[in-house]
């Protein structure tokens, strides 16, 4: 036993052969191979898997059909498509002035409110210089009432808002609102919410000039009659980029309206309705909202 080598190794003759010959590779490799091959040969197989038995699309239970396009990826399970409703009428209840992105109606009641917190200290100022801050507060309060800028922050009402907003009392706010008004060029009794469409016009006409930092001013004009107006001016150097700028946010409105013009002139059913028809093509206005 202890004379035995622990490795068989082939012979040749009466000498072992080694590697180290290209007979004595081969042979060596021969070897290897038959002992793998012996061994593999006493190895059990593995037992077979259970088959898997499929049923038919029949006999499945099929998903509700809202499941079925969440995993198709379909992208109107993610994004619906806009309703085809004019901006003015919007029946969301997130939504805060009608016919304004809430991006930009909350733009504009922070960025006035932003200048309205600067002018506070006139107030209690009885200088001369302080008296021109507190006419400018006076006309933004006018303005707050006419356009409802509490509704870009969600308040209640402009009471709430000056309230919590600004720290002043609702009556000494009115009293200015009515004295800002009369400087606009407003009677007292002209102190009022303005239509959707008018304060949509001057909410979009002043974020347009703010976004882009361009110099001019928005204001609004009641006349004799009551008939509302947007006045925006500007130096005519800077005309055509203001005027680009404000038509590009009013291009949806102006879309509406000429739906409803041409809703309203519709030709009844029986008359042929494609002699006058617009060609058909992609709409050419900015489709921003």
């Amino acid at each position: 036993m202890g004379d035995r080598p622990l490795v068989s190794w082939p012979r040749v003759g009466d000498r072992p052969l080694v590697s180290g010959s290209r007979v004595g590779d081969r042979v060596l490799a021969r070897t290897a191979r038959a002992r793998h091959n012996a061994a593999m040969a006493t190895r059990k197989a593995p037992p077979k898997a259970a088959p898997v038995v499929r049923r038919g699309k029949e006999d499945r239970k099929r998903l509700p059909a809202d499941l079925e396009a969440f995993a198709r990826g379909d992208e109107g399970r993610y994004r619906p498509a806009r309703p085809d409703r004019p901006r003015l009428q919007d029946p969301r209840p997130s939504a805060t002035i009608p016919g304004v992105r809430n991006l930009d109606a909350r733009d504009f009641h922070d960025r006035r409110c932003e200048t309205m917190e600067a002018l506070l200290p006139s107030l209690s100022d009885e200088s001369a210089s302080a008296g021109e801050d507190r006419d400018h507060l006076a006309r933004l309060l006018a303005e707050a009432i006419l356009t409802g800028q509490h509704r870009g922050r969600s308040f209640v009402s402009f009471d709430a808002f000056v309230d919590v907003a600004l720290g002043l009392a609702p009556a000494r706010a009115r009293e200015l609102a009515r004295h800002g008004a009369v400087q606009l060029g407003l009677r007292e009794d002209q102190l009022r919410q303005l239509s959707e469409e008018t304060v949509a016009v001057f909410v979009r006409s002043e974020t347009a000039l703010a976004e882009k930092e361009l110099p001019g001013k928005v204001s609004i004009v009641i006349d004799e009659g009551g008939n509302e107006r947007i006045r925006v001016e500007v130096d005519s150097n800077r005309a055509a980029q203001v005027l680009y700028a404000v038509g590009g946010r009013l291009s949806q409105l102006a879309a509406d309206q000429d739906k409803g013009a041409a809703s309203k002139g519709a030709p009844s059913k029986g008359a042929p309705s494609r002699a006058d028809a617009p060609p058909r093509g992609a709409n050419p206005r900015s489709r921003r909202t």
